[in-house]
């Protein structure tokens, strides 16, 4: 007996055949999770990251200096998930703190050469893995794919508001 996918069975989350494809993209995110995780957690580790250090430190590169609670807001998780990712990156010396003109009590935060030159090193490393990648898919099914998530979460983030 063949199983029938969970999004071909889901009446609550399908209601017509319409959105039948959203349950299958979530099935899919939710396979790609884990793998992603732990390449990512490989890759982390082997230039002396944990997992929740890699974001910060990638948004502080990408983005410049920030506060805690801005890149909190900017990575939507929790300021305390925040501070203590930015408190192991300062232990490690990857990160600074600057004075913020526009708020006495919240620094501003900003990588150290070190942090930066820790970012390119597995940026470096994941070149390998999104050529393999890039090997299954054409360029621009890869832009459609990346632009219908970006939507997808920005709409997630606007009903998380409501």
């Amino acid at each position: 007996m063949t199983k029938t996918p969970y999004y071909d069975n889901c009446t609550v989350m399908n209601p017509s055949p319409r959105l039948k494809p959203i349950p299958a993209i979530i099935a899919e995110i939710r396979r790609l999770s884990p793998l992603l995780a732990e390449i990512g957690e490989v890759l982390s580790a082997a230039a002396g990251l944990s997992v929740p250090m890699r974001p910060v430190l990638e948004h502080i590169v990408d983005k410049g200096p920030a506060a805690v609670p801005a890149i909190a807001k900017a990575r939507n998780m929790s300021r305390q998930h925040i501070q203590t990712a930015v408190n192991e990156l300062k232990g490690r010396s990857l990160v600074k703190s600057l004075v913020n003109p526009k708020h006495r009590r919240s620094d501003l935060i900003a990588a150290t050469e070190r942090g930066e030159s820790t970012i390119r090193e597995i940026r470096s490393r994941e070149v390998p893995v999104g050529s393999k990648l890039m090997a299954a898919v054409s360029p621009e099914d890869a832009e459609i794919a990346a632009a219908t998530l970006a939507k997808l979460r920005r709409k997630l983030e606007s009903i998380a508001v409501e």
